[in-house]
């Protein structure tokens, strides 16, 4: 879900924007703590025409 929901906001094309990515993967840690609603996943992007990555670590949790 969270591939397909940034695949569809950065990889759309229309009249005033251009595709701005040209892949994403998420990867969800299995040894997260989903009994006390902590899920820690990693994003990797890769920005249209470079072989650069952008690594991105989101973790959710009840509070901060």
């Amino acid at each position: 879900d969270v591939e397909n929901a940034i695949r569809k906001q950065m990889m759309a094309v229309t009249s005033i924007k251009k595709k701005e990515i040209s892949g994403i993967k998420c990867s969800i840690n299995p040894a997260s703590d989903i009994v006390n609603d902590k899920i820690d996943a990693s994003i990797t992007i890769v920005r249209k025409g470079q072989a650069k990555q952008i690594d991105v670590k989101i973790g959710y949790a009840v509070s901060i």
